[in-house]
């Protein structure tokens, strides 16, 4: 996959729409140029519109409640003109990423889309679709997307956690490395973090019914499926007000709620026997910003 991160901006909707009200009408465009394209969203209230990048980094996925029972997929370019036209999908269905082997999706059960059945809640709840059909290829009870070839899955009921290579269709079984949750309060999840040169991903395991909450970080190889834990890891700290992410040299990037002593800004490359924190403090706001401007990602 290639393409620049793709930034959004998101309007503020003025009202909420009456009973029985078009909800959809969602507007893409651009809003500045440059290296990193900048997307306005525009929506109105009740929509609740979620972007994915396109596989080719020039444009994105837009899901669209067009009613409050019909909800429909779309492809446009970074300008928001049409790529692929919408088609109908069960309302609850969110685009996460497309790759090339096809399209991520969340696929979520609300009162809209029960239509009467009885809910099986061990149903999947994540799948992989043909883009230009919207068919489901893949479907898995929880997932989380690991780069353009990789997928971590988990089943609820047996609690069988494996690697996939979507290239070869093989997968390798895993074990939970420290037995705690997976993707904890990410903000990107169920997308995963992974490294510039595609060797790892970044998978963050936690535990939040505790007080203080437990933060724990471990690499994952994709070719080997072997763990490697971050030095100093599990830490006690804010689940919500921590984030990770890879900088362009290979470094994993730290920011915000690391331990009880005070936000911090760290980075670790992966065999180091340390990681290094950066010994005087942000300003405040940048520590409350986070690294999760990033909305949607072409990622590698």
């Amino acid at each position: 996959m290639t393409g620049p991160p793709i930034l959004l901006v998101e309007s503020s909707p003025s009202s909420s729409p009456a009973s029985g009200e078009r909800i959809g009408s969602v507007t893409v465009t651009r809003a500045e140029t440059g290296a990193a394209p900048t997307l306005l969203v525009t929506a109105p209230a009740g929509s609740y519109p979620r972007l994915a990048a396109a596989a080719d980094g020039r444009g994105v996925w837009v899901s669209e409640y067009r009613s409050r029972s019909r909800c429909a997929l779309r492809e446009v370019d970074l300008d928001g003109r049409v790529r692929r036209p919408a088609r109908e999908v069960p309302c609850g269905v969110e685009p996460l990423l497309e790759t090339p082997h096809g399209l991520w999706v969340k696929r979520w059960v609300n009162q809209y889309s029960l239509a009467g059945r009885a809910v099986d809640f061990h149903e999947p709840g994540y799948a992989l679709l043909d883009p230009a059909t919207l068919r489901a290829k893949a479907s898995y009870q929880e997932a989380i997307v690991l780069g353009a070839h990789h997928v971590l899955t988990m089943n609820d009921q047996e609690g069988d956690l494996a690697l996939r290579d979507l290239r070869t269709g093989s997968a390798t079984r895993l074990e939970n490395p420290s037995g705690l949750l997976f993707a904890v309060f990410n903000s990107e999840s169920p997308l995963g973090r992974v490294s510039p040169d595609a060797r790892y991903a970044l998978v963050r395991l936690g535990n939040h019914s505790v007080s203080p909450q437990v933060i724990d970080l471990w690499l994952l190889d994709l070719t080997t499926g072997a763990w490697q834990q971050v030095p100093g890891m599990p830490v006690t700290g804010g689940l919500k007000s921590a984030s990770e992410t890879w900088a362009p040299d290979g470094r994993v990037v730290m920011l915000g709620e690391y331990g009880l002593t005070g936000p911090v800004l760290a980075t670790w490359r992966p065999g180091d026997r340390e990681v290094t924190r950066r010994p005087d403090p942000l300003p405040r706001r940048i520590y409350e910003q986070g690294l999760g401007p990033l909305l949607v990602t072409a990622t590698s």
